[in-house]
This record gives C-alpha cells, sequence and structure tokens, in this order.
C-alpha cells in the first residue's frame, strides 16, 4: 500500500487538531481572553445553532412597564350573573407583536504553513497553529462587535444585525471585505429615531415607530446631569439613574457596563474618595478590572475611546463633539450564535467546516488548509433594558 502523501499526512493532523479544538468555542474564548466574549461564554449566553441565513427572535409583549391595555377583567368569584368590571377582555392577539431577525454571516480563512515543516513532533505544531488560528478569530470577533469592519481604526460604524435594515456605516478606507455582524453602535443606536440614524429606520427589521409600544424595542438613553462633559462627582449617580431607567424585570435590566479608561479610573477614583470600594474590588484591583456599580459591573475596553460617533445630536460621520462610550448592557438578552457543522473524522458538533485539505499556494512555496465559520448577535429579550450614558467626556469636571 501506498504511503499517504506529504500534504495528506499533514491534512490528518490539522483535522485531529481542528477537531480537538473546535467542539466548543467556549474553549478558545477563554484562550483568547476577550472581555466580552469571556462575559457571554461565563453567564452561557453562547449558542450552537443550525445552519440557517438568519436567526429570528419572536418580541413578546408581557406588560411590564407599559401602561394596561385594558384586556383583564376583575371579578368575585361567586358573582352569579357573569359579568365582570374593571376591564374589556379585549380579543386583539398581541402576545407576539413581530419577529426580530438576524442575519448570519459567513467569514473563512486559510490556515497557513511553510513547505518544510519543524523536526520533531509534528502534531504539537499542528495543534498549535490550529489554536493560534482559533484565538486569534474571537479576537477579531470581539473587535468587530466594538468597532465594526474588522476594526480597523478606533471609529466606530453601525454594521446592521439584519440584512435588509439600512446601513449607514461609511466603510473604512483600504476596507475590502464582506458584512459583518451587528456592532455595539448599531445595537445602541439604530431603529432609535434618534438624530443619528433619522426615523423610520429599522433594526433587525421591525421599525420601532410602527410599534403601538415602541417603548419594547428601543434603548434607553440618559444625558449627563451636567451637561456635556459631565462632572465626576454626579457619574455614579447617572450610571445608578440609567440602572433604573432599564430595571423592568429580573431578566429586563443592566447586568454590565462597558466603557472607556477615562470613565472606569473616574469611577474608581470618585469611589476611593467616598471609602466605597469594596475590599474585593481592594484587593483584586491590580487583576480584576470589572467593579461592582449600582447592582451592575462596570469595565473598560480596549476598544473602547472617545469618538464623535457616541454624540447622537449629530448625524453620522459629522463632526461633532467626542464623547466617551457608556454601554449598559442586558447579558440576558444579548447572545452569540455559532453555526454547528460536524467534524469530517468524529462526527461530533464543531463550530469550524473544514472548507479544503492542505493544498500549496498558487505563487508561493507555502501550504494552506482553509476553513469557515458563521454566526451572529442577537438579541432574545429585547432592548428596552439596554442603555447608553451620553455626554462625558475629558473636558468635564474632575473627568480623567
Amino acid at each position: 500500500m501506498a504511503l499517504p502523501s506529504w500534504t495528506e499526512e499533514l491534512d490528518t493532523q490539522l483535522s485531529i487538531a481542528l477537531d480537538v479544538y473546535t467542539g466548543s468555542p467556549a474553549q478558545m474564548i477563554n484562550e483568547g481572553g476577550e472581555k466580552l466574549l469571556n462575559e457571554a461564554k461565563r453567564r452561557g449566553r453562547i449558542f450552537g445553532v443550525k445552519d440557517s441565513e438568519r436567526v429570528r427572535h419572536p418580541v413578546t409583549f408581557g406588560g411590564h412597564g407599559v401602561a394596561s391595555h385594558g384586556d383583564t377583567g376583575y371579578y368575585k368569584a361567586d358573582q352569579m350573573d357573569g359579568s365582570v368590571t374593571g376591564g374589556g377582555l379585549g380579543s386583539t392577539a398581541e402576545d407576539i407583536m413581530t419577529w426580530a431577525q438576524f442575519s448570519q454571516w459567513a467569514a473563512t480563512r486559510n490556515i497557513n504553513m511553510p513547505q518544510s515543516m519543524p523536526a520533531g513532533d509534528l502534531f504539537s505544531y499542528a495543534k498549535q497553529l490550529v489554536k493560534n488560528n482559533l484565538v486569534s478569530i474571537f479576537g477579531e470577533e470581539e473587535d468587530l462587535f466594538w468597532l465594526g469592519y474588522g476594526g480597523t481604526t478606533t471609529v466606530p460604524v453601525a454594521t446592521c444585525p439584519f440584512e435588509y435594515d439600512t446601513n449607514y456605516a461609511t466603510v473604512p478606507t483600504g476596507y475590502s471585505g464582506g458584512p459583518t455582524p451587528m456592532s455595539a453602535l448599531s445595537l445602541f443606536w439604530e431603529g432609535s429615531n434618534t438624530t443619528k440614524y433619522g426615523s423610520g429606520e429599522t433594526f433587525a427589521g421591525i421599525d420601532a415607530s410602527t410599534l403601538t409600544t415602541s417603548d419594547q424595542w428601543t434603548p434607553q438613553r440618559r444625558d449627563a446631569s451636567s451637561g456635556s462633559g459631565g462632572n465626576a462627582a454626579e457619574l455614579i449617580q447617572d450610571l445608578q439613574d440609567l440602572v433604573l431607567d432599564c430595571g423592568f424585570t429580573e431578566k429586563e435590566r443592566i447586568t454590565n457596563f462597558y466603557t472607556a479608561r477615562g470613565v472606569y479610573n473616574t469611577v474608581v477614583n470618585e469611589m476611593r474618595k467616598l471609602g466605597a470600594l469594596p475590599d474585593p474590588v481592594r484587593a483584586n484591583l491590580a487583576t480584576e478590572s470589572a467593579i461592582p456599580v449600582a447592582g451592575a459591573t462596570l469595565d473598560w475596553h480596549r476598544k473602547l475611546v472617545a469618538s464623535d460617533e457616541y454624540d447622537s445630536s449629530v448625524a453620522f460621520g459629522a463632526a461633532g463633539t467626542a464623547y466617551y462610550p457608556i454601554y449598559g448592557f442586558n447579558m440576558n438578552s444579548l447572545r452569540l450564535n455559532m453555526v454547528m457543522s460536524h467534524s469530517p473524522l468524529s462526527g461530533d458538533p464543531s463550530f469550524v467546516r473544514q472548507v479544503t485539505g492542505v493544498l500549496p499556494h498558487p505563487t508561493t512555496a507555502n501550504l494552506f488548509k482553509r476553513i469557515a465559520w458563521k454566526r451572529c448577535w442577537s438579541v432574545d429579550g429585547g432592548r428596552r433594558s439596554f442603555g447608553v450614558l451620553e455626554g462625558y467626556n475629558s473636558s468635564g469636571t474632575n473627568m480623567l
């Protein structure tokens, strides 16, 4: 029997390594150490889904925090005439208002390798090569969420969740990639009828202005108490007020704040002044960055810096005031959906599809194996429990 070719042997090694690492996204997310993805993993908000064009979630109407529609009647149990008072017993079916739709976008990359492999244990090399590529993929996914379009600059753009939503993003110079999943700027601003994105715009296929209860679908927004720039002494109170604005039920509430370093450092500084830093926070300030604030946690992110795009009073791309981003997330609602295929070796679930065997590059001596994956971010518990605090920057009183 003929021996396998060099590329067949290498392909087998890489396929085994992919089989080892791609059964669970959580393993590679843990290795990569990205903040939002790790929080989603910790809360069980990364889901394996079937291959499809889009993920759909029903937008339900539960009435929490919304005026009664008068559909409930109240009566005394032993009342004999059968009539009720205090309600109209309405007949309109409104349990599900509509469906939110989130397109699943595909991505691909080559795992590249030199023609001549290192001497010794080839499988250890193949495993590390695969691991490095997978960690890099999740690092890119985190950048895509915070900035859109691959994080080519520190200026964020809004990439829409649904392919038929209007996309107001300006594609950065030199970007040649295809569509990418929903970005944070889109999650917090699109379809909210603000000056920034205009009225009549859809988010996940829904135009909030056409809903009877539009407050079920639009995030909350609060301005700094002291006007443009803000005041450090009022920052913690403003954060608390935003938490209260977004609190409807135990599941519909802000769980996590993500912001720029200036805001984070200001909050820590104000807590020191007040003597309000909890002992665990004091003990772990050098190693754990998340701090408790108003029943949520607050953390900084390396991709969040002051930008005109966080000024909702101007249109997208227009000159405005560079504000710090202060995002309040409901991690009970935000989720990452990853299409699970099957490993060609074991048949086990895998979030990566192996497109080719090991092939030579057309113009170089190097070799490559191509992989692909498909995913999207979505919200399955509505958007009204998300919120943004606007108006703070380094020009504010005692802001850092």
